[in-house]
């Protein structure tokens, strides 16, 4: 039996990240873990959601003192494109693990170049250390490759979740994320382009994400 603390963008209702979380804990289950604690920005719901243990962004010491492994991951945590801040925030609590010497898991993650030289040197040393390392794409571990880091491939443990089958329409799905490559001029351009390739299909757009998407 073994106790886990799982560390991500959980609580921040990002579709993605909360269906990795759920995949992630119900398979943790199955294999008869002793107790599973989520990191999450809203502990309470996450509690509800996966029949886990949860606890606060900032109170992960005691859980993860008490815990056998952490899981880190799984979509694109280590990067300080987003900021350093964050970069640094889930690298300390990777520190936190390698202090109390627990086993500390990457799962399924994706890395790109970083921003900065110190994210990518904290990220590289600590990833050293960890006791398994997983990547979602081959990217990802071609570039964990360059820095001298062994990886595992494995796809996305979102293609895991089930899907009722449904008669596909005649449209079109598309889902923005705000970031600051999403310039007037790229919607203009990417509006103009779907207007022009899909002139006879419905256009649908999804977010994933309401606080980053809906804007």
């Amino acid at each position: 039996m073994t106790k886990f603390v799982v560390s991500g963008y959980i609580g921040f209702d990002n579709f993605g990240d909360e269906a990795i979380c759920g995949i992630l804990t119900k398979y943790l289950r199955d294999n008869n873990a002793e107790k599973i604690t989520v990191i999450s920005l809203n502990p309470e719901k996450t509690s509800r959601l996966y029949w886990v243990h949860s606890c606060k962004m900032l109170d992960f010491i005691k859980p993860i003192n008490e815990a056998d492994v952490l899981i880190s991951g799984g979509g694109s945590l280590l990067q300080d494109i987003t900021s350093l801040k964050s970069l640094l925030y889930y690298l300390i609590v990777i520190t936190t693990a390698l202090v109390f010497n627990k086993k500390v898991i990457i799962f399924a993650q994706g890395f790109t170049p970083f921003r900065t030289k110190i994210g990518e040197l904290l990220t590289k040393l600590l990833l050293k250390r960890c006791h398994l390392v997983t990547v979602r794409d081959k990217a990802s571990q071609k570039f964990l490759e360059n820095l001298g880091i062994k990886s595992e491939l494995i796809y996305d443990p979102v293609f895991e979740i089930e899907t009722p089958n449904i008669v596909k329409k005649n449209g079109v799905g598309i889902q923005l994320r705000r970031c600051r490559y999403l310039t007037d001029e790229f919607m203009y351009f990417l509006a103009t382009e779907i207007a022009s390739r899909f002139k006879n299909k419905e256009i649908k757009l999804f977010s994933m994400q309401d606080s980053e998407d809906l804007p």
